[in-house]
């Protein structure tokens, strides 16, 4: 009997030992949680979230210019000489299309005019010449060769005469007028195009001589932006493609779509020009010459992503914590090893690892660790 008993309390204490050693793996395993309260969790407006499929757009990264389009800017110069006799505009200044910018005057302009006038004279003769000897030919009553005197005469005349009127026409005079021996003492350079008067360099008196640049006029609702794209990016990037770009100055981007993809290097920086039309409204704040950063989608992926602030980054790895246990308003939370890949809109892609259970997606860097 006596040796029952203490086969009993030999068993019994068996089984606790064993018991206690068969708990002590889940105990460890608790022990290694993070546990956070409710209060803290309210606190520090922590939140927990699933991973999530998120687009990624492939960017390429370029530095831009704005630039006007080919018939946004018009270049203001005079087709004969002359001394500048009045400035009706200055820099900055608005000017719709075909507004008065200069008057000029000069020496040039009294010579072409009489040149003018003469020949007027000369071409009415000859033409009343070729008409009377052109019906005496077609009568067989004067020779063919007499005919052709007449006739080349009469023509190089008419060369002369279209040649000068549409000289004159061209700095808007009145030929009728000139031919009747009523000159100008000056000509008018109006603006091509409505926009705004830029690199006017010339002052009253100043000789002004044919192709030399007086002023510009540029139509800011003309704009396009001029990218800088490297070599080896060029070739990712077509016609159609979507491109954002922002200043120091915007807080969002504005918009804007590929129209040209260029086919030469620029030996100096070894990138290849292209230009992309404005989609914006908000083209009037931008500048010409203005620098822009820029960024052209070229394509777009479908990835498992989770916001970056979720994301623990340390010298051994990424990690993020998981929600293992929720008992009693207490968030047990262990770390996850994950691979990053990359970042895009405040999200991050998990190339692996990406946990099945929810994860704290806020307020991570509030835990001691």
């Amino acid at each position: 009997m006596k040796n029952s008993k203490y086969l009993g309390y030999s068993i019994l204490g068996l089984l606790i030992l064993t018991s206690c050693q068969s708990n002590s793996p889940a105990e460890e395993a608790i022990s290694n949680l993070i546990e956070i309260t409710e209060k803290q969790f309210v606190t520090d407006q922590m939140q927990v979230g699933m991973v999530e499929e998120k687009v990624f757009d492939n960017l390429v990264k370029c530095n831009g210019y704005v630039v006007p389009l080919p018939e946004g800017k018009a270049t203001l110069s005079v087709p004969i000489s002359g001394v500048v006799k009045s400035i009706a505009v200055q820099n900055g200044q608005m000017v719709r299309p075909g507004q008065l910018i200069f008057e000029i005057a000069g020496n040039e302009l009294i010579d072409i005019q009489r040149e003018y006038a003469e020949i007027a004279v000369t071409y009415k003769r000859l033409k009343s010449e070729y008409d009377r000897v052109n019906s005496l030919y077609t009568q067989e009553v004067i020779a063919e060769k007499d005919f052709r005197l007449v006739e080349n005469e009469y023509f190089s005349s008419l060369a002369m005469y279209k040649g000068l009127r549409m000289k004159i026409e061209r700095i808007h005079l009145s030929a009728d007028r000139i031919e009747n021996g009523d000159f100008y003492a000056s000509y008018p350079v109006h603006s091509p195009l409505g926009g705004t008067i830029t690199n006017l360099n010339v002052n009253l008196g100043s000789f002004v001589t044919s192709g030399l640049v007086l002023a510009e006029v540029i139509d800011t609702r003309r704009m396009q932006i001029q990218l800088s794209v490297f070599i080896n990016d060029s070739k990712k990037i077509e016609k159609g493609q979507t491109v954002r770009l922002k200043d120091a100055g915007m807080n969002e981007f504005q918009s804007a779509v590929i129209h040209s993809v260029g086919i030469d290097v620029k030996d100096d920086t070894k990138t290849v020009s292209c230009y992309a039309t404005l989609t914006d409204p908000l083209v009037s704040r931008l500048i010409v010459n203005q620098y822009l950063e820029c960024e052209i989608v070229t394509s777009a992926d479908t990835v498992s992503a989770i916001p970056t602030e979720a994301i623990l980054r340390s010298e051994s790895g990424s990690y993020v914590l998981k929600v293992d246990k929720t008992e009693g308003g207490t968030y047990g939370l262990s770390k996850t090893e994950v691979t990053t890949g990359r970042q895009y809109n405040g999200y991050t892609e998990l190339l692996s690892g990406a946990p099945s259970s929810e994860i704290l997606t806020r307020g991570v860097y509030n835990i001691v660790l």
